[in-house]
């Protein structure tokens, strides 16, 4: 006689940056020892590979978590992570004043995404041409910008556009050969560019906020905590 099935939940939730609604369950036991076994490995690439493995597993209609913005991965993997082990986290933080250490918790119910004011994709390079940006992805997230030359920061730029337009046409990747988008990019003068360093420094990201008052100094201070990693550690 077969053993009864164990029943798993659902959960609503929306995706950050479509706002469209889909459904999600807990990991299990079996996804969870994978996903110990990638942490305990302390490789960036691993541990984010086995966390795009569980939501493309947990969460309805999600084909390739790779492709999918940055925030939106870490906020998806927040609330499974809330709804398979429990919502609050317990944290440590350090007075900025006097060092000393505090336990804090942390519930992860009520993280939100921050979406800053006036966001938007589309630049403007001039008064009639713009680009339209993809926002970036877990393979954009894991490299190291600080140790990227010019051509490399291009190459960052050109794989990240999407669109470019003008007053009369729009162009989408089919329609320029990467030599083209290359030259467009080096094109641009110091402003221009700018626009696009703004854009990537002020995303969406994950927020909260805890007050804390030192029990040693007596000091009040803030800790806030915008990425994955910073609700593990």
């Amino acid at each position: 006689m077969p053993l009864p099935k164990i029943a798993v939940p659902k959960y609503s939730i929306v995706i950050p940056s479509t706002k469209r609604k889909t459904s999600f369950r807990p990991f299990l036991m079996k996804e969870q020892k994978v996903l110990f076994m990638a942490l305990e490995s302390n490789d960036t690439e691993q541990m984010f590979s086995s966390i795009c493995d569980i939501i493309k597993t947990c969460v309805d209609g999600i084909d390739n978590p790779m492709s999918m913005p940055m925030f939106d991965l870490e906020y998806l993997f927040l609330k499974i992570r809330s709804k398979s082990v429990g919502e609050v986290v317990d944290i440590t933080v350090k007075c900025p004043t006097c060092s000393k250490i505090h336990p804090k918790q942390i519930n992860l119910d009520e993280v939100e995404i921050t979406f800053p004011p006036d966001l938007t994709n589309k630049i403007m390079i001039n008064d009639t041409m713009g680009i339209v940006l993809k926002y970036p992805c877990l393979h954009d997230a894991i490299k190291d910008f600080t140790k990227m030359d010019a051509d490399g920061i291009v190459k960052f730029v050109c794989d990240s556009i999407e669109v470019v337009f003008d007053e009369n046409t729009t162009y989408t990747r089919k329609d320029f050969t990467e030599e083209e988008l290359v030259n467009f990019v080096e094109s641009m003068n110091t402003v221009q560019f700018d626009k696009i360093g703004s854009f990537y420094k002020n995303l969406p990201h994950l927020e909260k906020t805890i007050d804390c008052q030192c029990s040693g100094c007596s000091a009040d201070f803030k800790v806030d905590f915008r990425s994955l990693s910073d609700f593990f550690t």
